[in-house]
């Protein structure tokens, strides 16, 4: 019994620490596109800001994947999904550069609190930027809309850095109030 007991309590804080682990966002992993390509990871270009580390620059597939990454203007639409967000609020941090200019949006999310703008987009950002965010749809994302200045050949790239974490909900917070029971119930008949 107090072998089963123990597994459960195990079980239980495992499923409530998982729920709160943060998911990285950083370009550079597996999960971002670009117009429903992979992107292509890419040494910096010596122009550019320096990647931190786990993180790196992304340009679309197709162009020159040397420096200085040449691809035809326009608009190149990075994106990335977000569902670990589905049921849970989150927040998102995240510091990020492009060549050139960009925006930021997302799909199926509410972003809510400071940090906010009412069409849940956001232009050219300095700094570390902070956002709480709530899936409201079945395909949350992230886009980056960077806009590759209008010359036959310009370079152009995408970096981001940072997490989205979950915030555990309350049916979590019980299983942890389960498991920590369950142990202290554990300790108790030992000490009998």
């Amino acid at each position: 019994m107090q072998k089963a007991l123990s597994t459960f309590a195990a079980l239980c804080l495992l499923c409530a620490v998982a729920a709160g682990a943060p998911i990285s966002i950083n370009t550079g992993v597996a999960g971002w596109t670009v117009g429903g390509s992979a992107v292509a990871n890419v040494t910096n270009d010596p122009n550019w800001a320096a990647a931190p580390v786990g993180s790196s620059w992304v340009t679309a597939p197709g162009g020159q994947l040397t420096p200085p990454f040449y691809h035809l203007g326009g608009n190149y639409t990075y994106t990335l999904s977000l569902s670990g967000l589905l049921g849970l609020p989150g927040e998102l941090s995240f510091s990020i550069s492009a060549d050139n200019n960009y925006q930021v949006s997302f799909t199926d999310i509410t972003c809510v609190g400071a940090g906010c703008t009412t069409a849940n987009v956001w232009g050219n950002l300095t700094g570390p930027h902070t956002a709480s965010l709530v899936a409201s749809g079945p395909n949350p994302s992230m886009s980056v809309l960077v806009v590759n200045e209008p010359q036959q050949l310009n370079p152009t790239g995408l970096l981001l850095f940072g997490t989205l974490e979950t915030v555990p909900e309350p049916s979590t917070w019980a299983i942890l109030g389960i498991g920590m029971a369950a142990i202290a119930t554990i300790r108790k008949k030992r000490k009998a």
